[in-house]
């Protein structure tokens, strides 16, 4: 992917397919290790919501950015799948290859998760500089937003936008 090259980009995809990789990992304890499955799904859900803001400014900025670069709305989905996949393969192969290993870090998952270490360690201690990336673009959407609220509120108060068109013919001046 020629667009992964913009720091940005390549930022929000290593903090996304991190949270692919645990989620896969949740998943696939919750199929090898049957009996605790409901566990496995309750860690699943809070992480899930967990990180949801994360991954909403990730398809942001992952989606402006190629954009603005001209790349193909079906070409960044091939490639996001592609790797996805490729991150859920190595979670299935490492549950094969390491099987003990593997039931060791699932069972230690309720633990991990209730304190925040290990794979649910915060994202911004992991990542820290890719998540300063991802929460200063988070910051200029909101205040992009929020301009563009506070400009439609300014505009739907009576009398402006005739004092508004006052303005712009003076401009002609």
């Amino acid at each position: 992917m020629a667009y992964d090259r913009d720091p940005a980009v390549a930022a929000a995809l290593t903090i996304y397919l991190y949270i692919i990789k645990v989620e896969a990992t949740i998943q696939t304890c919750g199929r090898a290790d049957s009996e605790n499955a409901a566990s496995y799904d309750k860690i699943y859900l809070t992480y899930r919501n967990k990180v949801a803001r994360t991954v909403m400014n990730i398809g942001f900025v992952v989606g402006r950015e190629v954009h603005l670069k001209g790349v193909e709305k079906e070409t960044l989905f091939d490639s996001v799948r592609h790797l996805t996949e490729t991150v859920m393969q190595d979670v299935e192969r490492r549950a094969e290859l390491d099987s003990r290993g593997f039931m060791d870090l699932c069972h230690d998952l309720p633990r991990a998760a209730a304190a925040n270490v290990g794979l649910f360690a915060p994202l911004t201690q992991r990542f820290p500089q890719e998540m300063d990336i991802i929460q200063q673009l988070d910051t200029i959407k909101k205040f992009r937003e929020d301009n563009d609220s506070f400009r439609s509120v300014i505009l739907s108060l009576p009398g402006l936008e005739s004092g508004l068109a006052g303005f712009r013919e003076m401009d002609r001046y």
